[in-house]
């Protein structure tokens, strides 16, 4: 089938379905969200050649089929459903299966350049993705119960909430064992490894979340690096109007993580500590100055891993 306009397709993912359209052919059509549904889906979709693919990210439902597109060599991409929400609300949309694919379809077209293309990775890639995101949500969960430590006065509420960090503390030991395990089987990852940990300040933990939450480390521009993890300085202007620069969004667990690697990092690497004192010495708050620290840090790794190199205090 020839076409004569790139299309782009949306798909709003649910438990049970799958809606689909398809912009500049104006097609709505439903499928199941099973392995028959998908096999249609895909199909429907390969004659079509579209530019784009686009599904929201749904709880790890959009997976399946988004797998499925990508190995029949077609581009998919997951957007993260506030993103596109914000755009709907843009756009003044209402909120049905059809409006929501057909919004994601635009969103596609609008944004196409700008979206990270979906990979399919190996079995030991998807453990390695699993591990991290198992590790984060274990990590916010620590967070939420200490955070109760501080206002509860009842002692057995204290004890059972102590007992419950206790667990999840050995389960994150656990679970770091097979990280580091992963990594030390791998070739590749126990040269980034390796490389990581030559930097003052970047310790394992670091360097092994490092490689399973941030895999683009090293092939992706450091400007992208550090939108990734929320430490890119964002614009506030308007007019004649100059606001102040502020981080958000990113991968809160590196960027957590990384921030405690740059507290090191300003006391024992001398390339930190001298410009943390350079900022600190012009001014700037403390918190400005480590993110600002974060924000070389970064690059820094980033430079590293991509020319294969270690530490080098020039």
């Amino acid at each position: 089938m020839m076409m004569s306009q790139k299309l782009y397709v949306g798909i709003d993912v649910s438990k049970k379905t799958l809606d689909v359209y398809v912009s500049g052919l104006n097609v709505f059509k439903s499928y199941a969200n099973d392995d028959l549904g998908i096999k249609g889906l895909k199909d429907f979709l390969l004659p079509l050649s579209p530019a784009l693919v686009l599904l929201e990210s749904t709880g790890g439902l959009e997976q399946n089929a988004a797998r499925a597109l990508a190995q029949c060599f077609l581009k998919v991409t997951i957007v993260n459903p506030q993103r596109a929400r914000k755009f709907a609300q843009a756009a003044d949309l209402a909120k049905t299966d059809k409006i929501d694919a057909k919004m994601l379809s635009n969103f596609a077209y609008a944004f196409a350049d700008k979206l990270e293309v979906f990979k399919v990775l190996d079995d030991v890639s998807l453990k390695m993705k699993a591990l991290s995101t198992r590790r984060n949500q274990l990590m916010k969960m620590k967070t939420q119960e200490k955070n109760r430590l501080r206002w509860v006065k009842e002692e057995w509420v204290i004890a059972d909430i102590k007992d419950v960090i206790d667990l999840i503390s050995k389960k994150l030991k656990k679970l770091d064992q097979e990280v580091s395990s992963l990594i030390k089987a791998n070739e590749s990852w126990n040269k980034r490894c390796d490389i990581l940990i030559s930097y003052p300040g970047i310790g394992k933990v670091t360097s092994n979340l490092l490689i399973g939450s941030l895999p683009e480390l090293g092939i992706t521009p450091k400007k992208k690096v550090s939108r990734l993890i929320g430490v890119a300085p964002i614009n506030s202007d308007s007019g004649t109007h100059k606001g102040k620069r502020s981080i958000k969004g990113g991968r809160f667990n590196v960027r957590a993580s990384l921030y405690m690697a740059v507290l090191s990092a300003t006391r024992h690497n001398p390339v930190i500590k001298e410009f943390y004192q350079r900022l600190l010495a012009k001014g700037k708050p403390k918190k400005v100055a480590l993110v600002a620290c974060m924000h070389k840090m970064i690059h820094t790794l980033n430079s590293m891993i991509a020319k294969g190199e270690k530490w080098k205090n020039a």
